[in-house]
């Protein structure tokens, strides 16, 4: 009776001693260096509300995409009309998203054969005679247009998640928010304008032709 007693005693005493070694990471500090190699090594990560931190909201600039797509179009088709031996009398961008451009009025219904069969995510969206020429204003096919600022959207967030792994934050939240808005949380960043620099760096990648 006596033993049984005792070893309850012991198996009380340990389960003690193992609780107290799991209730001291607050006062790890304090410790020797010794005492942390008893203490579990997975923690649970605080998030923004518990240990602070930044919390970011940006917008993506979609019209800037489209705006770069349409003047790298019109570049494309100021020169294939070139190679095909059309000058045209004026070519530019308009509205932001939109390219209007004016041919001589005999050279119309080429263009416009050029134009639907090369550029097939390109749109007429108005055409009417200009003092000799003829003017078509073109823009995106509505489908072209999503397609394209929801690849500016995805591009941002992976940019976005590279650019944070410089600061090493532990659980990071980087996701889309509404229609061109990304949140950005980062828990333990108490610097939020060095972290608004580094996400706010523009980066624009160029492919050029070299002679």
């Amino acid at each position: 009776m006596q033993r049984a007693v005792l070893v309850r005693l012991v198996i009380s005493l340990i389960a003690a001693c193992v609780a107290l070694v799991y209730l001291t990471p607050t006062f790890i500090h304090s410790l020797p260096s010794w005492w942390s190699s008893f203490l579990p090594t997975d923690r649970i990560h605080l998030g923004l509300d518990l240990q602070g931190g930044s919390h970011l909201v940006l917008e993506v600039k979609v019209d800037k995409a489209v705006e770069n797509t349409m003047e790298r179009l019109k570049g494309d088709i100021n020169s294939l009309l070139k190679e095909k031996g059309i000058s045209p009398s004026a070519i530019e961008r308009v509205q932001g998203n939109q390219i209007s451009l004016k041919v001589p009025s005999a050279s119309s219904d080429p263009v416009r054969s050029l134009l639907r069969s090369e550029f097939p995510n390109l749109v007429i969206v108005n055409s009417r005679p200009a003092g000799g020429n003829t003017e078509f204003v073109l823009g995106l096919q509505e489908k072209e247009r999503r397609s394209l600022e929801e690849s500016a959207i995805d591009q941002s967030l992976e940019t976005i998640r590279n650019r944070i792994d410089q600061f090493g934050v532990s659980e990071p939240i980087i996701q889309r928010e509404g229609q061109q808005n990304i949140l950005v949380q980062l828990p333990g960043i108490q610097d939020p304008e060095r972290a608004k620099e580094i996400i706010g760096k523009t980066a624009l990648l160029e492919f050029k032709l070299l002679d």
